[in-house]
């Protein structure tokens, strides 16, 4: 069985690359429905997107995009990032009150 791997970003490219290098593994683009054509760090994930996030296990984008939704999706076992730190994330579990997954 193939991995599926979710991809929720405003990069553009980053689905097509993605699933050139992980020919081995489904790739599946969450489509931004509020995304305004080039790259904003307020960007608000809506409804649909966590609609459509549902059953990802594995997921891999933007941290302002990650931070808003991996604590509302209860199949996630990963996520990653396509650029570096940790607040986005650390901010995002402060607020909810969640604490973090563990092993």
């Amino acid at each position: 069985m193939s991995r599926v791997v979710y991809i929720l970003s405003q990069i553009p490219q980053l689905y097509e690359l993605t699933a050139k290098a992980l020919a081995n593994c489904r790739v599946i683009n969450i489509r931004l429905t509020q995304y305004p054509g080039e790259f904003s760090l307020g960007l608000q994930i809506g409804a649909q997107e966590i609609a459509d996030l549902q059953e990802a296990e594995i997921l891999f984008g933007d941290p302002n995009l990650l931070a808003q939704t991996f604590h509302r999706l209860p199949r996630i076992q990963w996520i990653q990032s396509t650029w570096a730190g940790i607040d986005w994330y650390v901010e995002a579990l402060t607020k909810s009150g969640q604490k973090p997954p563990s092993c």
